[in-house]
């Protein structure tokens, strides 16, 4: 079996329902998967209607696929018969009816007693590791992480672990985990507290291991930022990070947050490009770069992104939790309410669905207001048994009108401390507080004193 053009391969093994999200992420990915070469993959999508998509604003280079989709569309093929399968070199399919060759089973037998008995791995020891098992189980990590599903981040920690099981001293395998925890409190259901902890530990592990890998660095300054509110801390560790490699996206793309958080969004804007510039594949750079635009004052050229991207895509977290927000802002209790039900759909959050279900009644009872006063009601209610935020109680108050109340729970949120707290500085929604003494000195103790840039009036 060969995946050259014009020779045979087996179709690719189904190995059961292959879920929604299950993405392959270039044309290196797409053409393993169907067994062929990229030319071979690209020529099908262009005179066979291969279903590949595409990254919203970012060219017809950056491309991906679900594996459901491809099956479902080499099965169609076949199922047209000969005359179709002679579309896609029909030699190539008449071939995987024939029986195994001899000489094929002989090849087969040579790669299994090499991987048995003592195969080198030269991918593995590029990664840092000599355990060809650790290898492959880190790489599926990888995988995982990339999809941002919960599914995928549960995944992808459970590889993570089992890599590190296989070699102690692995320290991408510390930096991966430590990468899936940081996701896992914004794309799954785990409590911010416990990914940053968690993630922190990790991060800690790797960087004894191997003090110049740059991408614990980055994780490092990400929990140091959004963890634990140290923001110099923070800007030293994306230093070292960016230095030790230029090229590493990650890298640039949190960066790009973290300056968007501080409010400097020129020098955001740059280090997003940056970000997709080395990775136009990465949806959540997208994402995030369009919540850069809409805080730079280009809502409508961000929702249009975020929108796409909800097309593509339906199951992408990020794309219904900054259209909700922006929704919320903007007004259109409609469009909040159904971007705050398929977030919910996404992370699998029952109570954000019975949330957005009772701010729907309160909106047909009430209207804007009714809606906004049904939301408290039960965020304060949730606050009161220990789940929820007071940030989140906060940002209705003042939607509500009641500046005071909306400042004495952004003070509890910074007390307890809250991993929202640190967005207070370019939340919209805290517009009309920004020029009081109190709104500053909060800022001031959360590490986000008034002397960087804040270009959103």
């Amino acid at each position: 079996m060969s995946g050259q053009d014009g020779t045979s391969r087996d179709k690719p093994k189904d190995s059961g329902p292959a879920a929604p999200e299950r993405r392959l992420n270039s044309w290196k990915e797409i053409a393993a998967f169907l067994g062929r070469t990229e030319r071979t993959a690209k020529r099908w999508e262009a005179t066979q209607g291969l279903p590949i998509r595409r990254v919203p604003s970012s060219g017809r280079g950056s491309v991906f696929a679900y594996e459901h989709e491809l099956r479902n569309w080499l099965d169609g093929v076949e199922a047209k018969g000969p005359a179709a399968a002679g579309n896609l070199e029909k030699a190539a399919i008449d071939k995987r009816r024939l029986v195994m060759t001899f000489a094929t089973v002989l090849v087969l037998l040579l790669a299994t007693s090499i991987f048995f008995f003592g195969r080198k791995d030269r991918g593995a020891e590029e990664l840092g590791t000599k355990d060809p098992v650790a290898a492959d189980l880190y790489r599926s990590g990888q995988h995982e992480w990339q999809t941002r599903t919960p599914t995928g981040l549960k995944k992808a920690i459970s590889d993570f672990q089992a890599a590190i099981a296989q070699d102690r001293r692995f320290a991408k395998a510390y930096l991966g985990l430590a990468n899936a925890f940081i996701l896992a409190r914004e794309f799954d259901m785990m409590p911010a507290k416990a990914a940053y902890a968690r993630a922190r530990d990790a991060v800690a592990r790797a960087l004894k291991l191997d003090p110049q890998l740059s991408g614990a660095h980055a994780a490092l300054a990400f929990v140091d930022f959004y963890g634990d509110h140290k923001a110099a801390d923070a800007k030293r560790e994306f230093a070292a990070a960016i230095s030790l490699n230029p090229r590493d996206p990650i890298a640039r793309h949190w960066y790009a947050t973290f300056l968007m958080t501080i409010g400097d969004f020129k020098n955001a804007h740059e280090e997003i490009e940056a970000a997709e510039n080395l990775d136009s594949e990465s949806t959540a750079i997208v994402a995030d770069r369009a919540l850069i635009m809409f805080y730079e004052g280009r809502a409508k050229d961000a929702a249009q992104i975020l929108q796409q991207i909800e097309r593509d895509q339906p199951s992408f977290v990020s794309a219904h939790s900054y259209l909700a927000y922006m929704d919320l802002v903007g007004g259109d209790d409609q469009g909040y309410l159904r971007e705050l039900r398929q977030f919910a759909v996404s992370r699998k959050d029952s109570e954000t669905t019975s949330l957005a279900a009772l701010g729907a009644d309160g909106l047909r009872l009430g209207g804007h207001v009714g809606m906004l006063r049904a939301l408290l009601a039960a965020r304060l209610t949730r606050f009161s048994k220990g789940d929820g935020t007071a940030y989140e109680i906060a940002q209705l108050y003042v939607l509500l009108g009641d500046p005071a109340e909306a400042l004495r729970f952004l003070q509890i949120s910074a007390a307890r401390p809250e991993p929202e707290i640190i967005g207070m500085k370019n939340d919209v929604l805290f517009h009309a507080l920004r020029d009081g003494t109190d709104f500053k000195r909060l800022l001031a103790e959360i590490g986000l004193s008034g002397d960087q840039p804040q270009d959103r009036s």
